[in-house]
């Protein structure tokens, strides 16, 4: 399991410009704590974004989380990562926790489960959005992503979500295998019409 909350998670006030609203770490950290020690067959690797430390640190909340991962990094079943290509991390895990934005979107494209955990007073989704929200487990406390995340292990998932995720990555991703062409093409195009602006310009003079 991959937990990657997102790093707004204070009031971000008048002069933030975000006010996203969707981090839940504060309120979930010892949850998770004590998760993982009930599921010590379930692998969990935090991985948070880049921007939570130093969020958590404006806040005045460095030393919490100091202590949050002296005490993560000693059980058995954790590990933390900030590794900048989460590809591989992707490709091994088996499902997705997050509260965030755009793990959501790229998580789908592996066809793998993943849990939404959404804050009450978040920023609310576009139509585009509500479109790629719809292949997540959406939950709105910690106890539901808990009972989801179970329904996970024993192998059972929504089947109308699961079918809403391989739409969304359909929609995403709709030239599988073919995005290096696809660019090799529209560049090789604009070059052409360069050549050819050109001695149109050329000729006129």
């Amino acid at each position: 399991l991959i937990w990657a909350p997102h790093w707004s998670v204070t009031d971000p006030g008048a002069r933030d410009h975000s006010g996203m609203r969707y981090g839940t770490f504060e309120e979930t950290r010892d949850d998770m704590i004590r998760l993982v020690r009930r599921l010590p067959d379930c692998q969990v690797v935090l991985r948070p974004h880049p921007i939570l430390l130093e969020r958590l640190a404006n806040a005045g909340d460095r030393t919490a989380y100091g202590s949050f991962l002296r005490e993560w990094s000693g059980l058995p079943n954790t590990a933390i990562t900030g590794d900048a290509d989460y590809s591989p991390l992707f490709h091994a895990s088996d499902a997705l926790l997050t509260d965030g934005v755009s793990f959501v979107a790229e998580y789908q494209l592996l066809d793998k489960p993943l849990i939404l955990l959404q804050r009450k007073d978040r920023m609310r989704w576009n139509s585009a959005g509500e479109f790629i929200m719809q292949g997540a487990n959406r939950v709105d406390t910690f106890a539901d992503a808990e009972r989801v995340l179970h329904s996970l292990l024993e192998g059972r998932e929504d089947e109308s979500i699961a079918a809403a995720r391989r739409r969304v990555a359909l929609q995403i991703h709709r030239h599988p295998g073919q995005a290096s062409s696809r660019i090799a093409d529209l560049l090789a195009g604009h070059l052409e019409n360069e050549r050819i602006g050109k001695s149109s310009n050329t000729g006129n003079h």
